[in-house]
């Protein structure tokens, strides 16, 4: 059997520009920290970035690798936003020049943008390459902004998304891309109505590339938008720059949060295997699952601390989308459901604080509990082989001096007097207890 694999290219758009939105916990002590880091107030040109940890702190010279990027600062705003310029340097499969620009701001909103100039030699690219280029730029600035967060950051990232520095294993962004020309199967239409066509089959699967099950779409004057649950796609002029941009950062959060609720339920269920295990009372797996439950604690309760920059962002946010003219996109609906699941997450993590706290409890007690048992099966074979001991000894002294019945006696008592005074002592402490 042959499976025929044809790439059939469908949509086309003309030096499409798109932006990839990211949330990650910021505060203003962590903005200003990697302000400083990155030199902003000076406006630092072409500082080199790399992943590569020093092995030899003591040396004074860094062997540079020989991927690495360069980050430029454009504009610093003191506890607000900070503009970069950044040229990527990582290898490729193809030959490429990225060169984008990335905004950061104190709410945690991080974007980067780029446009397209050429591809393969001409101004268009089709939605089907175009989702591959905007993946690999997912990629890409996983691995920079790695270089450049802090060691706090980069712990809840590995947390929520272990390995994510590997590849495939990258972590979700909202993307959008906006597109003044299109031209369907070598069709140029007007915008206004190149919007129900894009809604149809074929047409659509290839849009759906770029902003995944569609949620909801706009047919305004000049321009149209489809926007799904991983990004946005514009055709024609944007008209509300500041409300796309808010727009776009809470959905970003939105993912953050659906990607730590999904965290959450794995704990969730890990506490479940706990019980289970607990129930068999095994001493040997409950010393396991307590370091496995210590080790969650410690994540969890960094995690738990994420909740207090996400209530920074979400005040910030809300104080910006007021000076917003008009809600095309539905901002506000967006934002109030976010804010609700905040609500739900942080109950979420009360309850499973307890549930964590509940099980340490009762594992401390049987690990305790069988201790106790330990403790008495040894204290009673002590007392055991020291009477016998003893009372060997008193046989074979005990004739020297004494008679076969003065002997035998004291023998007796010789094994009988430890096992008396353990007795006496074992009685004393259950009642000390």
């Amino acid at each position: 059997m042959t499976v025929r694999d044809e790439l059939e290219q469908l949509i086309w758009l003309y030096k499409p520009r798109f932006y990839i939105f990211e949330w990650i916990p910021f505060d203003p002590n962590i903005f200003e920290e990697i302000a400083e880091e990155l030199e902003a107030k000076n406006r630092e040109k072409g500082i080199l970035l790399t992943d590569e940890v020093d092995n030899f702190p003591e040396k004074p010279v860094f062997i540079k690798p020989r991927v690495a990027s360069t980050v430029s600062v454009i504009d610093y705003k003191f506890n607000r936003l900070l503009k970069l310029e950044a040229f990527i340097g990582y290898p490729e499969a193809v030959e490429q020049a990225e060169r984008l620009g990335i905004e950061i701001r104190d709410y945690g909103s991080i974007v980067y943008g780029l446009q397209i100039q050429q591809v393969d030699g001409a101004p268009e690219v089709s939605l089907d390459k175009l989702a591959r280029i905007i993946f690999d730029v997912i990629e890409d600035t996983s691995r920079l902004m790695s270089s450049i967060l802090s060691l706090y950051q980069r712990r809840i990232l590995n947390i929520i998304y272990p390995g994510y520095k590997e590849e495939g294993f990258e972590r979700r962004k909202y993307s959008v891309v906006i597109s003044e020309k299109v031209r369907v199967k070598g069709r140029e239409s007007k915008n206004e109505e190149i919007l129900d066509l894009l809604l149809e089959e074929p047409y659509v699967n290839e849009v759906k590339q770029i902003v995944g099950p569609i949620t909801s779409y706009i047919k305004r004057d000049g321009y149209c938008l489809i926007d799904g649950s991983y990004g946005l796609l514009i055709i024609g002029e944007v008209k509300n720059v500041e409300l796309l941009s808010l727009y776009a950062s809470v959905k970003s959060l939105e993912i953050f949060l659906e990607d730590l609720l999904v965290y959450l339920w794995m704990v969730w269920e890990k506490l479940g295997d706990a019980r289970r295990t607990v129930l068999k009372g095994d001493v040997k797996e409950l010393k396991k699952m307590r370091v496995q439950l210590v080790n969650t604690l410690s994540d969890f309760t960094l995690l738990k601390s994420v909740m207090g920059t996400i209530t920074y962002s979400l005040d910030r946010m809300e104080s910006e989308s007021k000076i917003v003219d008009n809600d095309d996109l539905g901002f506000s609906t967006v934002f109030h459901a976010v804010k609700n699941r905040c609500r739900t997450i942080g109950d979420l993590f009360e309850s499973i604080e307890r549930e964590i706290d509940g099980l340490l409890m009762v594992i401390n007690t049987h690990i305790e509990e069988a201790l106790d048992r330990l403790n008495t099966l040894t204290f009673w074979l002590s007392i055991i082989f020291g009477s016998f001991g003893l009372g060997q000894l008193a046989v074979a002294i005990a004739p020297w001096f004494m008679g076969p019945v003065e002997s035998t006696i004291v023998s007796s008592i010789a094994t009988l007097l430890p096992i008396l005074f353990g007795v006496i002592l074992h009685l004393g402490g259950g009642k000390t207890k």
